[in-house]
């Protein structure tokens, strides 16, 4: 799993721990929902510059939060790899 991949999943997982919608979540960021789609599937990068705001989106304290999210996600990932039955992302 790469960081971009990580990062993807924890804002996932957030997003769905929040029960907001990926609409509702895009319109937080200023994005449309089809760049959201994008950014979530890997398609497109997350800037470093736009971390803190997607942060403060999902009720984080900051992008340090998000970053230790995106770790823990990261080793579930590599946990159930290891199993041989890797985990999606969460999907809502």
């Amino acid at each position: 799993m790469t960081f971009q991949e990580a990062i993807s999943s924890a804002i996932e997982t957030q997003r769905a721990r929040l029960g907001i919608t990926a609409t509702e979540l895009s319109n937080r960021l200023g994005i449309t929902r089809q760049y959201y789609y994008q950014l979530k599937g890997n398609k497109a990068l997350w800037k470093l510059d736009d971390l803190d705001k997607v942060a403060a989106a999902l009720g984080l304290k900051s992008v340090w939060e998000m970053i230790d999210l995106a770790k823990y996600e990261e080793k579930i990932h590599d946990a159930a790899a290891d199993e041989g039955n890797a985990p999606n992302t969460l999907a809502a």
